[in-house]
């Protein structure tokens, strides 16, 4: 048993997952970066994570980046929980962080950890994005034992020359929704799949999106079939970038 799960027991809750409408009462995870695109080999930035929503007692944060392009000199935790965190960034690529309150719920918004990166290859996109691995993903667990993770947002530091604003003209409507989501464009590009998940990280859909259908102003994904719930969205590119939204499915 590793040490999240024996802080969970602490609590005495089981980190149980709902299948049904997610309550409003939720958590986000706000990352950030300090410093913009362009970049030097050898330059550093600082990446950290922020905690905003409704009280909560645990969280894991599960992180993946390129290590050919970026390297991790340091972390260093911020907020206090009571309980010394467990930090993991011994495999070149991965960051694990576990963390929980003994004292009783976290209610502010915090500041989670901070970590410094130094950029090695500055001719390649750097992305250090959430994973949702069921077993050891990114979690937000309140004194319920609820999984209560709201947003978790990925970073794209866009380090090419070709520009790849293609998302910021990316909507979906409607949201909730109960049979189909559409996704609109307002400019021209490609997307070449869209990748349904759970809260918990599991995927279930993924629809390929053929070259003449991908040209198409608007993309429609099919959730009649899906149970009610929050899902998380993510939408890649010819290019293989992703952008992540939270959809309802309200039947």
């Amino acid at each position: 048993m590793n040490l999240f799960n024996k802080i969970i027991s602490f609590f005495t809750i089981s980190l149980l997952l709902s299948s049904g409408f997610i309550s409003a009462q939720s958590v986000d995870l706000i990352a950030s970066a300090d410093q913009m695109p362009p970049f030097t080999n050898g330059q550093t930035f600082n990446y950290s994570i922020m905690s905003t929503g409704s009280p909560y007692n645990a969280l894991r944060i599960k992180l993946e980046y390129n290590p050919s392009v970026i390297q991790i000199n340091s972390l260093t935790p911020v907020y206090a929980f009571g309980f010394t965190p467990v930090n993991d960034t011994s495999t070149p690529g991965l960051v694990k962080y576990e963390a929980a309150s003994l004292s009783g719920n976290i209610t502010t918004d915090e500041v989670i950890f901070n970590i410094e990166f130094e950029v090695l290859d500055n001719n390649q996109a750097i992305s250090i994005a959430h994973s949702y691995d069921a077993a050891d993903g990114t979690v937000v667990v309140n004194s319920g034992g609820n999984n209560i993770l709201g947003t978790a947002n990925d970073i794209l530091l866009e380090t090419l020359s070709i520009s790849h604003n293609n998302f910021e003209s990316l909507t979906i409507y409607p949201n909730p929704a109960s049979n189909q989501i559409s996704i609109i464009k307002s400019q021209p590009f490609q997307i070449k799949s869209i990748t349904l998940y759970t809260l918990e990280g599991k995927m279930i859909m993924k629809q390929s999106i053929s070259n003449q259908d991908s040209n198409n102003e608007n993309i429609i994904v099919d959730v009649s079939s899906l149970k009610n719930a929050l899902y998380f969205m993510d939408v890649i590119d010819q290019n293989d970038y992703k952008k992540t939204f939270k959809v309802l499915v309200s039947h």
